[in-house]
């Protein structure tokens, strides 16, 4: 806990590799997302936390979907408000349509108007996931639902047409969710498309509980099923088997976020 796995996979999302660097211009800034290859989108488990009182989280692969399905409009968005000749007019047509075909869903009228009357709907459907009594299930498997909903998200700019989508599931863990659901999200949610995949993290001690393939038939494989990078151990690596380095490390870091904080002193982080 506490080595930055959120901030590696923040790093990763659309809205961090959309943000212009020091002395870049519009056209940079694509030219660069062009060069990605992959389009990330962020969503927490905080998000699936489970509700007090109640034996189970209601809908939790549900409320992911949708989940995801709102960070694709907001991606999107944000890539309209740098160039909007990039986009697909009505994008937000695919995604309502791979939401139907996936969901025990009929999408309001209304919604189909615009992605902000879409996006809207859909926030008012993850908060009627959380009720037990709120019929809204997934049709296809997980796993087909996340590959469409990749392939719909490809669909909205040129630039992300031969993209990988990278699904980012922050803090799969105890800290949020019951033990049950994350073998559950963990193994459901090993997704093998050349389109894409899920990027989760969780704590090593959450790893090594008993995860199984996608079939949920026999334990899941290192190398075959899921890759582990452990960002505990490179941390440890830096700062301690490294003192000389350890310092400069962990200063460089404070630098790098004193950037974003305007109200950071003007003496540097080693002096402070």
């Amino acid at each position: 806990r506490g080595c930055g796995k959120t901030m590696l996979l923040r790093a990763l999302d659309f809205h961090a590799r959309a943000a212009s660097k020091n002395g870049e211009a519009v056209p940079d800034v694509i030219e660069r997302l062009k060069t990605d290859n992959y389009v990330g989108l962020f969503v927490s488990c905080m998000s699936l936390l489970t509700i007090p009182g109640r034996s189970e989280t209601p809908a939790p692969l549900e409320r992911l979907f949708c989940a995801y399905a709102i960070e694709t409009i907001r991606a999107v968005r944000h890539l309209q408000e740098l160039d909007r000749t990039v986009v697909v007019p009505n994008y937000h047509y695919g995604i309502a349509e791979v939401l139907e075909i996936n969901m025990e869903i009929a999408i309001d009228e209304n919604a189909w108007h615009s992605d902000y009357d879409l996006e809207r709907f859909l926030l008012k459907i993850n908060v009627s996931l959380k009720d037990p009594d709120f019929n809204c299930t997934l049709k296809t498997s997980p796993a087909d639902a996340f590959v469409a909903l990749g392939q719909a998200v490809r669909n909205c700019t040129p630039l992300w047409n031969n993209a990988r989508v990278f699904f980012l599931l922050d803090d799969v863990s105890t800290r949020f969710i019951r033990e049950d659901l994350i073998k559950t999200i963990f193994s459901v949610l090993l997704v093998q498309s050349h389109g894409g995949a899920f990027k989760l993290t969780t704590e090593a001690q959450t790893l090594e509980m008993a995860l199984y393939s996608p079939g949920l038939v026999e334990k899941a494989r290192v190398g075959r099923d899921y890759d582990v990078f452990d960002l505990g151990a490179e941390v440890y690596e830096k700062t301690k088997l490294r003192p000389k380095t350890s310092k400069l490390f962990v200063e460089e870091i404070l630098e790098r976020r004193a950037q974003y904080y305007p109200n950071h002193p003007n003496d540097s982080p080693r002096e402070i």
